[in-house]
């Protein structure tokens, strides 16, 4: 029911707006005057479904972190098509565009953690390190092997000799 009061209204709508603008129904011509026309407009409505399609799936399988990366492609794409289909030489501002999408492109890598920095202890609280010391401490607590228990020994004082009562490497006890 809902659907067929939709419609009717966009009937009602459209015919107001014909009367009132004639120039936004110049798209309808193309549906007029051949199959070749009505074919492209249905191909671009197909294409855009698996567009966004292809976007939804990356944002569910994923994360929304991964959708810039989806727009940067997408912008790297047309403008790649754009160059090509130019009769122009190439100009300065083309070259700032590179740098840009060359930019954008490692900045959404190094959010995204597919990319880590490791300068300065930069890339300590990423996944794959914090994961690393996880995968190290069930290795510790699951294992019997005395060499990679003594990995994981650390002595802050050394133990004292029963026998000496003096000061053993600097420590007193």
């Amino acid at each position: 029911m809902k659907g067929i009061f939709k419609f009717i209204l966009v009937i009602l709508l459209s015919i107001i707006l014909l009367i009132v603008k004639k120039d936004v129904f110049i798209g309808f011509k193309y549906f007029i005057i051949g199959p070749k026309y009505a074919l492209l407009i249905i191909a671009n409505i197909i294409s855009r479904f698996f567009i966004n399609l292809f976007l939804w799936l990356i944002i569910d399988r994923f994360s929304p972190n991964y959708f810039p990366l989806a727009l940067i492609f997408e912008q790297l794409c047309n403008f790649i098509i754009e160059q090509i289909y130019q009769d122009e030489k190439i100009v300065w501002e083309t070259y700032v565009r590179i740098a840009l999408y060359i930019i954008s492109f490692i900045g959404v890598m190094i959010h995204n953690e597919v990319i880590v920095i490791n300068i300065c202890n930069l890339g300590s609280d990423t996944k794959y390190f914090l994961d690393k010391i996880v995968k190290s401490e069930e290795l510790y607590s699951s294992s019997n092997n005395p060499d990679i228990l003594k990995r994981f020994e650390t002595f802050e004082m050394e133990t004292k000799n029963e026998d000496e009562d003096s000061i053993d490497s600097g420590y007193l006890y």
